[in-house]
C-alpha cells in the first residue's frame, strides 16, 4: 500500500510541531528515536547521504556552539586545556534530539518521494498553489542532485590531500560554498525551463482521495503529538 507524497509531508509537519512543542529530555526523546531510526534506513536505501551529512555538521556546530557559550557545571571530559562539562553536553543532547525529531520525517518524506508525483499530489490533495507545490518537488529534486555533488566535492578534497571529513569551519566552508552555488544556479535554470514549457498556464486539480494507510499515516503523528503535549509533563 503506497503512501501518498502529501500524506508523509502532513506528517512530516506534524512531527515539526511536536519538535518545538517538546519542553523535557523525555518528551523530545519518545518522537526522536523511531523517527531517526526510520529516516536513517530510508536515506541509507536511497544512499542520500549528504541529507545524514547535514546533520551530523549540524550537530557539530551545535556542540561548538554550547562548548563556547554554555560549558559550566559538573566536568564530565578533559582533554588538556578543554574541559568538557556538563551543562554543555546537555544542552547539546536536547537540540539534538529536536533535530533529530525535525530531520527524521524530513529523510522519511524525500527518500519515498519522487519529484512529479509530489507536485501533483500536492495540488490534488491538499489544493496547494502551484509554485508553492513546485518549490517543494523542486527541492526533493535538488537533494539527490546535490548528495551527487556532495561527493564529488568529498572525491575532489581527497585527491588533494585535504581531510575527506569536515571538521574545521574552514572545512564547512570549503564544503559549502560550491555545494550551494551549484544548487541555486541549477535551481534557477530549472525554473526558466518549466516556465519555457509553460507552468504558468497549467490548470491546478484539487481532488483529494487519501487511502487508509494515509489516514494511520497522519493519526500516528497525532498519536506522537498527544504524547509529547499532554503524556510525557505528566511523567517528568
Amino acid at each position: 500500500m503506497k503512501i501518498r507524497p502529501s500524506t508523509l509531508l502532513i506528517y512530516a509537519v506534524i512531527l515539526a510541531v511536536v519538535a518545538f512543542m517538546a519542553r523535557t529530555e523525555l518528551s523530545l526523546v519518545v518522537p526522536a528515536i523511531p523517527n531517526f531510526v526510520a529516516g536513517i534506513y530510508f536515506t541509507l536505501r536511497r544512499r542520500l547521504y549528504i541529507v545524514i551529512a547535514a546533520f551530523v555538521l549540524a550537530v557539530w556546530a551545535l556542540f561548538l556552539n554550547a562548548l563556547f557559550f554554555v560549558n559550566y557545571g559538573e566536568p564530565i571530559l578533559v582533554l588538556g586545556p578543554l574541559v568538557i562539562r556538563e551543562n554543555a553536553v546537555k544542552a547539546t543532547m536536547i537540540v539534538a534530539f529536536r533535530l533529530m525529531t525535525l530531520v527524521g520525517p524530513a529523510m522519511i518524506f524525500v527518500s519515498n518521494v519522487e519529484p512529479r508525483e509530489l507536485i501533483k499530489s500536492l495540488e490534488r490533495d491538499l489544493g496547494l498553489p502551484k509554485g508553492l507545490a513546485f518549490s517543494l518537488s523542486l527541492a526533493v529534486r535538488l537533494i539527490p542532485l546535490m548528495n551527487r555533488d556532495y561527493n564529488e566535492i568529498m572525491n575532489i578534497r581527497k585527491e588533494r590531500g585535504f581531510r575527506r571529513i569536515p571538521i574545521t569551519p574552514s572545512d564547512i566552508k570549503a564544503l559549502l560554498v560550491p555545494l550551494v552555488a551549484v544548487g541555486i544556479d541549477r535551481a534557477y535554470w530549472i525554473g526558466i525551463a518549466a516556465e519555457l514549457r509553460g507552468f504558468s498556464l497549467r490548470k491546478r486539480v484539487f481532488k483529494p482521495s487519501f487511502k487508509l494507510v494515509d489516514y494511520i499515516i497522519i493519526a500516528l503523528a497525532i498519536v506522537q503529538l498527544v504524547i509529547v503535549v499532554f503524556i510525557t509533563p505528566l511523567l517528568s
